[in-house]
C-alpha cells in the first residue's frame, strides 16, 4: 500500500511502521532495512526517518554488530528534535548499547588491552587507569578479585564520566567527555525538601549502606525499611553554602522515581544505581541543574 502511494503525505509513517513488523520476523529483516532506509528517503529529517534510524540499529544489535547499532543509535539521537518521543527513544537505545559495551569483552575504540604484570591487583589497575574495579571485573568476566592471573589479557575501559542531574524532567544523564552516554529516570526532593542545585562530586561509595532516617532509627543493610537500597554515592559540595548529605542512592521505592519524592537525594531504580555506581570512579563530577 505505501509503495502504491508514493505521494501520500503519510507514505514514509506508514513504510516505517510496515518495517516495523517485517523486523520482529527473522525471515524478514532484510525487507525490513529496505523499508526503513525507504522511510529516511521518504521524510528527510522527520519523525519517521529518526525512527527508521532507530530501527537499522536494532536490525544491527539483532545481527550481533553492536558497535555500529551504537553509531547507529547515536545518529538518530542527534537528529531528534529534543525531548521529542523519538529523541526519548533514540537516547534509550543508545544508553542501553553502550552500557552493554563496556561490560562486555567487546573492545571499541574507547577500550585498551592490558596484560597482567607481577603484583598488580584490580584495584591497583582501576587507579592506574581510572576506571572502577567494578567494571574491570563485569568486562573481563572475573567473579571476584583474586581471579587476576599473570599475562591475562583484560578489556580496559578508561572514561571521564561526568554527571548532570536535571530537576525540571527528573533525569540524570551519564556523560562521556560531553557525549549522552545514558540517561536514567531520577526521583528528586519534594517541595519541602528540594534537592539543592549546584556542583558537587562523588565522595563515598557504599554497597548495601545502613541508613539513618531522620527520626534517628538506625536501618541496618537490606532491610525492607531501608530507604537507600543496596547503593549509596555519597555527594561532596564545591561551595560550602551547599548541603553536605546528598547522596546519589538506590531505592526500594520504585513508584517514587519520575517526581518529587525524596527528602533532597537523587534516587534511582535500584538495578539502574547499582549500573552507575560500577561506572563511577571517587571524584566524579556530578552538577545539579534546574
Amino acid at each position: 500500500l505505501a509503495e502504491e502511494s508514493a505521494d501520500h503525505p503519510t507514505v514514509g509513517e506508514a513504510t516505517y511502521h510496515i518495517g516495523l513488523c517485517l523486523e520482529k520476523e527473522k525471515a524478514q529483516r532484510s525487507r525490513a532495512e529496505e523499508l526503513y532506509r525507504k522511510a529516511i528517503s521518504l521524510d528527510p529529517g522527520g519523525t519517521y526517518t529518526v525512527m527508521a534510524t532507530c530501527g537499522l540499529g536494532r536490525l544491527a544489535e539483532a545481527d550481533g554488530k553492536l558497535i555500529q547499532a551504537r553509531d547507529v543509535y547515536r545518529k538518530a539521537f542527534h537528529m531528534a528534535k529534543e525531548d521529542s518521543p523519538e529523541s526519548r527513544e533514540a537516547v534509550k537505545l543508545l544508553g542501553d548499547a553502550n552500557v552493554k559495551l563496556i561490560f562486555s569483552g567487546w573492545k571499541t575504540d574507547d577500550s585498551k588491552l592490558y596484560t597482567v604484570k607481577r603484583g598488580d591487583t584490580v584495584s591497583s589497575i582501576g587507579k592506574e587507569f581510572n576506571t572502577t574495579q567494578a567494571l574491570i571485573m563485569r568486562a573481563n568476566g572475573l567473579e571476584d578479585a583474586s581471579g587476576l592471573r599473570i599475562n591475562k589479557t583484560l578489556k580496559i575501559t578508561p572514561k571521564k564520566f561526568t554527571v548532570v542531574i536535571d530537576i525540571s524532567d527528573f533525569t540524570l544523564t551519564l556523560h562521556d567527555n560531553g557525549n549522552v552516554f545514558k540517561v536514567y529516570p531520577v526521583g528528586l526532593g519534594l517541595p519541602e525538601h528540594p534537592t539543592s542545585p549546584g556542583r558537587y562530586r562523588i565522595e563515598t561509595k557504599l554497597v548495601n549502606p545502613t541508613w539513618y532516617s531522620p527520626s534517628g532509627k538506625v536501618i541496618p543493610p537490606l532491610s525492607p525499611e531501608n530507604e537507600l537500597g543496596t547503593r549509596w554515592m555519597g555527594l561532596k559540595p564545591l561551595k560550602s553554602d551547599l548541603p553536605h548529605d546528598l547522596g546519589i542512592h538506590a531505592t526500594i521505592d520504585p513508584s517514587s522515581i519520575s517526581w518529587a519524592s525524596s527528602r533532597g537525594c537523587p534516587r534511582m531504580h535500584q538495578e539502574d544505581a547499582e549500573e552507575l555506581f560500577d561506572l563511577l570512579t571517587f571524584g566524579t563530577s556530578v552538577t545539579i541543574v534546574e
